[in-house]
């Protein structure tokens, strides 16, 4: 199972490149991307937009898609899309965005000046995975300072009401905007950690507010890459920022009651990016299928244009090798089917259609998932297709670009750390106000806190859970198992036996 944080399958690069530079390694660099002259997302003078944008519904996608399609791709008015701005600020923490601007001088000096920037971002970043103290703080206020214009632009474009990247729908889309969304969301939190150096918690949580947001904004029209980048931004505000604001001998009632705010309004304000994740994925497999049967030529020349170089078979590159162990072929390897590519383009328009809807209807039943405890929906999302057993070879090869969806499990995942951050941040906002007395319950906590009732726990759709372990307040979520452990057994990640817990940590 992928972790949310970049480091994805061979397999889910493919199928959603931007590529490589998706890796942690790569992931502020442009690597793999078209020629920029063939890339040039920019419709109108000024207006920044992503590469191959889908604004409409595709002619091809006809009445059988298993969601409402007019409203998948409708988008907010101009001057209510934080998109474009968005575009413009992550300009200012990444290249990949490069290609949304037209080619000309401006272009290329602000390129020239993001990836000079990147070189020290990189150091940075080296140098804090280390020892995030070997940083002095004159240091980091330096390199901060160069973010000021990008934090600044960012800042304005979170003033818009909603957001929507229009995006392409293809294997051979980019995402320029993800891949230079990470960076963002470090400096942001880099941000917020020097504020609470320097004691201005209110500060602080102001940066990790806008990290929250551009999670939100991320998230429509999300794929399964998108989404998973868009947890990591979330797993490191809680290991980064809200932890250690809970741990600030500083910390007020006021500053409790802010934090709470914040993430009952992420709560309230987030898309169920599972259903979102499912449909933007629905219409590159269904893409991808039309193109491995109508336009091989075309696909593979995009596969090179942008930096991958596809094996003989296009099929056998896009399924195989890559980490997934699935096999389209049965007991035989995909290597012994070598005329794959050409049944596929063989296929006529009823047997295409028949294949469409079999991969409409699998996307529906998962869909119709859409609202039940997380438990339930992962052993039923986790299960293979049952279409995939099929003794027909064209049947696995369409079966066979449905992903594992592991992006489902860190959703629930990060939820639940989520939530358990609201359920520490009452407990010590109760033990502030008490004098540091623990307090009776989590339901006391919480009651005092304004909750009616604890925060759900995602997995099971009742309340999350406490305990005191030797002193030491420990707020859970049951996991993926429906086991209580009490806290006491943590569940790492996604797939792990034990409680999906944090720990209240002690004041610094």
């Amino acid at each position: 199972m992928p972790r949310p944080d970049g480091e994805l399958s061979r397999r889910s690069l493919l199928l959603r490149l931007p590529a490589a530079a998706l890796t942690t390694a790569a992931m502020t660099s442009a690597s793999a991307q078209p020629p920029a002259s063939s890339l040039s997302g920019s419709s109108r003078a000024g207006v920044p937009r992503l590469p191959g944008a889908v604004t409409k519904p595709p002619d091809w996608l006809g009445a059988g898609a298993p969601f409402d399609v007019a409203a998948y791709f409708k988008a907010p008015p101009d001057d209510q899309n934080a998109a474009p701005l968005y575009l413009d600020a992550l300009f200012e923490f990444g290249s990949n965005v490069a290609v949304c601007f037209p080619e000309g001088p401006p272009r290329a000096r602000r390129e020239q000046s993001v990836k000079e920037r990147t070189k020290r971002y990189a150091q940075i970043y080296e140098m804090y995975e280390r020892d995030p103290n070997a940083i002095s703080a004159r240091e980091m206020n330096a390199f901060l300072a160069t973010y000021d214009e990008g934090l600044a632009k960012l800042e304005r474009a979170q003033q818009r009401p909603r957001c929507v990247f229009q995006t392409g729908i293809g294997v051979n889309s980019l995402l320029p905007h993800v891949q230079d969304a990470r960076p963002a969301g470090r400096v942001l939190l880099w941000k917020a950690r020097r504020l609470m150096e320097q004691g201005n918690l209110a500060g602080a949580l102001q940066q990790t507010s806008r990290l929250l947001r551009l999670t939100r904004d991320l998230r429509p029209r999300a794929v399964m890459i998108t989404a998973l980048i868009a947890l990591a931004l979330e797993r490191m505000a809680i290991k980064e920022a809200f932890l250690p604001l809970l741990a600030t001998r500083g910390l007020k009632v006021e500053h409790c009651d802010a934090l709470l705010a914040m993430l009952r309004e992420h709560d309230a304000k987030s898309i169920d990016v599972d259903s979102e994740v499912l449909r933007g994925e629905y219409l590159v497999h269904r893409s991808t299928l039309r193109d491995l049967v109508l336009h091989q030529d075309q696909l593979r020349r995009d596969l090179i244009a942008m930096g991958i170089q596809p094996g003989p078979s296009l099929v056998v590159s896009l399924l195989t090798g890559q980490g997934q162990g699935k096999s389209i072929a049965g007991d035989r390897g995909p290597e012994k089917v070598p005329d794959i590519d050409a049944r596929m383009a063989k296929l006529t328009p009823a047997e295409l259609g028949r294949q469409e809807a079999m991969l409409a209807d699998y996307y529906r039943r998962l869909l119709g998932l859409a609202g039940t405890p997380y438990a339930d929906r992962l052993r039923r999302v986790m299960e293979p297709p049952p279409e995939s057993r099929s003794a027909d070879l064209i049947t696995r090869v369409t079966m066979s670009l449905v992903p594992a969806m592991d992006g489902i499990a860190w959703s629930a995942f990060v939820q639940a750390g989520l939530r358990n951050v609201q359920g520490l941040a009452a407990v010590r906002r109760s033990q502030i106000r008490n004098g540091g007395k623990m307090p009776a319950s989590l339901e006391a906590a919480t009651r005092e806190a304004g909750f009616p009732k604890p925060p759900v726990d995602p997995y099971t759709g009742g309340p999350i859970r406490w305990n005191v372990i030797e002193g030491r307040p420990v707020v859970y979520c049951v996991g993926a198992d429906g086991k209580d452990d009490q806290g006491r057994t943590e569940a790492e990640r996604p797939g792990k036996g034990g409680d999906v817990l944090l720990r209240l940590p002690e004041p610094k």
